[in-house]
């Protein structure tokens, strides 16, 4: 409720009157707005709650068997947090889910460019439906269903928020702003699986937890018809324009004619090929960029029970708590990533008032710098192995975390054509997600040579946390000067 009042309060600050701007035809806007970051919230990264759905599975005795070769005992409390093999099996399932969903995504974004928001968000919902009610129909003796249900649930979440990113094109001063607010709630996500592990303490089945999580994909299927766009939100978004159910009076040849137009008004910009902007020098390096801090990111993710079992040896009850405080911290995100959206749009204003060129270009390039601070400093505190330093490391992760998906989906929105977003975005998530897979490596290696201690390993991490100041400083001292990296969200232009 806190980031529906900010966005609200926001708006009406900066154009005097939020009646008048909702007189605009935009009332609909607001609402689409709103139930997109809602939807996100509750459906998008869930996968990275990984930590409480880990307690759970351990407990429900998922890859049990793979301690001391016993099959699961009836008593599932028995089975201790520290069994390896168990942790290792769970990691592994959590690194598959996590990259593969990133692999599919690129395909899913072609699809999306190609078909529009109705036919791969209906895709999507049955995905995900399908993948809880199979966990809930079997039980841990097919616990390698969950190399299969994982990554088609991480897969669904992903799609989620890249259908919804585009929503920040319905308002063209607050783009930033609207796009931190879905990649906030892309981050809190992670909140369902920390409620799930609540009821599941209260005495809740497991089965009745995922016959809940799979009824809530029928949200998205609602909202498709009702408040997205059959294809895409057009980059300047005219007065009358409609979208939901509305599309459905318009025939498809139609349609197709329009979303063409879409992409003939963006003059020359629509003339530039995707190889172009796959080998431009920004595109490279924002690549570098993310692929480094999510490695660092999903690292923590991954591996949270056995870096509690490091820091925390035989206080099980202590690590449960933690897990939890985490996943609670995790629901922040969407309380800092605004101030992540209304720092882009200030660094474009001021660009833009000292007539500086690039304005979008050096705009990023100020939040990047920023995110690569806050996950250097993340990085830090993370070596230092203490219980309340733990909570200032959370908070630092969820801020870092929250500014590098915001900043970064800012960056390909407003900074290269829009015919060819859903294709960028799905290439970049594939190529770092391939860096990603250095993380079951990383945690073998801290297992199996260094005993459960994380130091080294994390100190790496540090060196190549650092290395990240590169892109924003590049991006400052040589704004690309190409066809598809310009001004054409400048405000000086709206």
């Amino acid at each position: 409720m806190f980031m529906i009042y900010f966005f609200l309060q926001y708006i009406q600050w900066s154009n005097s009157s939020l009646i008048d701007y909702c007189c605009d035809m935009r009332v609909k806007h607001v609402l689409t707005t709103i139930t997109a970051v809602l939807e996100t919230l509750c459906l998008s990264g869930i996968i990275f709650g990984w930590g409480s759905l880990s307690f759970i599975l351990q407990k429900e005795g998922y890859f049990s068997s793979m301690c001391n070769g016993s099959a699961r005992s009836s008593n599932a409390s028995a089975f201790s947090s520290t069994c390896k093999p168990q942790q290792e099996e769970l990691h592994l399932t959590f690194t598959i889910a996590s990259v593969s969903s990133s692999f599919l995504i690129t395909l899913i974004g072609y699809i999306y460019d190609r078909f529009g928001s109705w036919t791969v968000r209906c895709c999507v919902s049955v995905l995900y439906i399908s993948a809880f009610l199979t966990m809930a129909w079997t039980d841990e003796t097919h616990s390698w269903l969950l190399f299969l249900t994982m990554p088609a649930i991480a897969v669904s979440g992903l799609t989620v928020l890249l259908t919804n990113i585009p929503v920040s094109n319905l308002f063209s001063t607050h783009r930033a702003l609207v796009v931190s607010l879905v990649n906030g709630a892309f981050d809190s996500s992670a909140f369902v699986f920390v409620f799930a592990k609540l009821a599941y303490s209260a005495d809740i089945p497991f089965t009745y937890i995922l016959y809940f999580l799979a009824s809530c994909g029928i949200l998205p299927i609602i909202r498709t018809f009702f408040l997205m766009p059959r294809h895409h939100i057009p980059l300047s978004v005219p007065d009358d324009y409609q979208y939901g159910l509305n599309d459905c009076l318009q025939n498809t040849e139609s349609e197709e004619e329009a979303s063409n137009n879409i992409y003939e008004n963006l003059n020359d910009i629509s003339s530039v090929s995707l190889k172009e902007c796959v080998f431009s020098l920004g595109f490279c390096l924002n690549v570098a960029f993310v692929s480094i801090l999510q490695l660092r990111n999903q690292f923590i993710y991954g591996t949270l029970d056995a870096w509690l079992n490091y820091i925390l040896p035989s206080h099980e009850a202590q690590q449960s708590v933690v897990i939890n405080v985490f996943g609670v911290v995790q629901v922040l995100g969407i309380v800092v990533s605004p101030f992540c959206g209304v720092f882009i749009d200030a660094m474009q204003k001021r660009f833009a008032d000292s007539n500086s060129s690039q304005v979008n270009t050096k705009a990023t390039s100020a939040g990047f710098a920023v995110t690569s601070f806050l996950a250097v400093l993340f990085s830090i505190f993370v070596l230092i192995p203490s219980v309340p330093l733990l909570f200032v490391a959370f908070l630092l992760q969820t801020t870092f975390r929250s500014f590098l998906y915001t900043v970064f989906s800012t960056y390909l929105i407003t900074c290269f054509p829009e015919k060819h977003f859903g294709k960028l975005y799905g290439l970049t998530t594939l190529l770092a997600s391939s860096i990603t897979l250095l993380q079951f490596p990383l945690f073998y290696i801290v297992m199996e040579i260094f005993d459960g201690n994380f130091f080294v390993i994390n100190m790496v991490l540090l060196f190549l946390t650092l290395l990240t100041f590169i892109h924003p400083i590049v991006l400052y001292i040589r704004p690309y000067q190409s066809q598809f990296i310009s001004n054409r969200f400048s405000l000086t232009d709206e």
